[in-house]
């Protein structure tokens, strides 16, 4: 079910992206320090819309392998501090 989810969602994504190339023939003047670029204002749209996509998943699996990382020392320490509590219980009590 997941991948048809999935499936679903990515064909009404590009369907909304074709009907928004299709709405907006219009030529618009892409002006970069280093170049200039004429695309129409579906296509301008569509590749904001996509650096923005791409620059937002890439700064959220930042933040995700982060705190993996985090997870997985933090999980070393417990098992540690785990091992050292079962060794003191199993340590025989001396009476002075």
């Amino acid at each position: 079910m997941n991948k048809l989810g999935a499936f679903l969602v990515f064909l009404l994504v590009m369907a909304f992206g074709l009907m928004l190339v299709m709405a907006n023939p219009q030529a618009v003047g892409i002006n970069l320090y280093f170049a200039e670029y004429t695309l129409q204002l579906g296509f301008a749209l569509l590749a904001t819309l996509g650096l923005g996509l791409i620059l937002t998943m890439g700064l959220g699996g930042w933040m995700v392998l982060r705190y993996r990382f985090k997870l997985t020392r933090l999980q070393r320490q417990y098992d540690l501090v785990y091992q050292e509590v079962r060794n003191l219980r199993r340590m025989p009590i001396h009476e002075a």
